[in-house]
């Protein structure tokens, strides 16, 4: 259930009659599936997530020495009791092992940690690509082509509060040369730029990476927004989040542009849409404010609307209050190995895989610093994405949907908090989960 709740960005699903990274034996499938991977993959029931691209990053050589491999990994919904499962975890690397339930609980662990080495480095390397950076060029071509006093240009100065905190951090902490990451993880700081060079393209495409079209395109949800599991709890509360921010933005965009000519007409918004695409390359910007195409006022709603999603949802799902909560937790994740990978099932003892306690101290309160305990107690929160200052600069109509909004925040916020286990179960998954709690993340991305 940490596909579908702490990190579901690489998942996706296998379409019908598409080629499969790797086979597996149809008696041992059937063992854990009561069917075969075929079946699994025409019955839409076969997940993917794939890190096998990691196998190309430069890897560390700073003392101690670590380890690790490129996992690939199928998930599936049993036929029978519709649970969400994991099904093999193929490592890609040395003896290129493959791994499934039906191995001893020993091994079976060691595949778990083993893939999430992975999935740590992509979740932090991927908020890079489709927070800090998309967000940095929206707000660069905006300060180029925007007045102080212009009204999108008051909303992009809110939401990026401390937006360029992470340039500065980054450099002289954690992708430094023999900084943070290089101490700690198994990809080292230029691998790091490495993944973020080269998914740019196609993880930094901003109409695709709309929450809906997004997860549509995964296979994760339909033109409903129906999903196939039972529960989906990120998407659960993120859509509640987006939707809100949804209603305030087409407000907010229709309340200053009351027709089509009105937009038209705001020849600095056309020239922030031209700067976006043109000037700043954000890939996969409405192509608009183009050879006289000028932009609409849905185009407009719809890319502030995910320019609040990613400095709040996208952002603290993966690298704000999350992490510390679940990516720390010794020995299931782990930022690298320790030893190296077997050669052969049967392990039988793990701790050689395990960090030294002085690099799982640190890692741990690496983890930690990004954690923000404190905010819950401030005006930091998404309880308080729109104050005072700033909507007394905006209008009557924009003033009365940012009360709405922060209604439902903090409507969502109550029923978060209010999570319990029932059967042992929360969501479907044996933790409760919080991480979208709007009464506690940031409103905006920072380090």
């Amino acid at each position: 259930m940490e596909r579908l709740s702490q990190n579901s960005y690489p998942l996706y699903r296998a379409k019908s009659g598409d080629a499969l990274p790797f086979d597996l034996p149809d008696a041992l499938v059937k063992n854990i599936t009561t069917t075969t991977l075929k079946a699994l993959q025409s019955s839409n029931a076969l997940f993917i997530v794939d890190h096998k691209n990691q196998k190309a990053y430069q890897k560390t050589t700073v003392a101690p020495q670590r380890y690790g491999a490129a996992c690939t990994a199928y998930f599936f919904i049993h036929p029978k009791s519709k649970d969400f499962l994991p099904l093999a975890i193929k490592t890609n690397e040395g003896s290129d092992l493959i791994y499934t339930p039906m191995d001893s609980p020993t091994d079976w662990l060691l595949a778990k940690m083993i893939f999430n080495v992975n999935d740590m480095f992509h979740a932090q390397m991927f908020h890079l690509t489709v927070t800090h950076d998309v967000s940095e060029g929206l707000h660069l071509a905006a300060l180029r082509t925007l007045s102080s006093n212009h009204p999108v240009m008051q909303i992009l100065e809110r939401l990026m509060l401390q937006g360029y905190s992470s340039r500065p951090v980054g450099e002289e902490l954690c992708f430094n040369p023999g900084g943070h990451w290089d101490q700690l993880f198994f990809v080292n700081n230029v691998g790091c730029r490495q993944y973020v060079t080269e998914s740019w393209p196609v993880q930094g495409s901003y109409e695709k990476s709309y929450l809906l079209t997004d997860l549509r395109a995964r296979g994760l949800i339909d033109k409903s927004n129906n999903f196939p599991f039972k529960t989906f709890p990120f998407f659960q509360d993120a859509i509640v989040i987006r939707d809100a921010y949804y209603a305030f933005f087409d407000s907010f965009v229709n309340s200053y542009y009351p027709s089509t000519a009105a937009i038209t007409a705001d020849y600095e918004l056309q020239a922030w849409f031209l700067e976006v695409s043109q000037g700043a390359k954000v890939h996969g910007f409405p192509q608009c404010g183009i050879s006289g195409t000028p932009c609409t006022r849905k185009q407009l709603t719809e890319v502030l609307t995910h320019f609040g999603f990613i400095v709040s949802v996208v952002h603290h799902s993966l690298n704000g209050g999350d992490p510390v909560g679940s990516k720390a937790t010794l020995p299931f994740h782990l930022n690298a190995l320790f030893a190296p990978l077997p050669t052969a099932k049967g392990v039988t003892n793990l701790l050689p895989f395990l960090p030294p306690p002085s690099n799982a101290v640190h890692y741990i309160g690496f983890l930690a610093t990004f954690n923000r305990p404190f905010y819950s107690s401030t005006n930091r929160t998404m309880l308080s994405t729109f104050d005072k200052d700033l909507l007394s600069n905006l209008n009557t109509a924009t003033n009365t949907a940012a009360k709405t909004f922060i209604t439902k925040m903090q409507k969502l916020s109550t029923q978060i908090k209010a999570r319990t286990f029932k059967n042992g179960l929360s969501l479907g998954m044996p933790f409760i989960y919080r991480t979208l709690d709007p009464g506690y993340i940031p409103f905006f991305s920072c380090v």
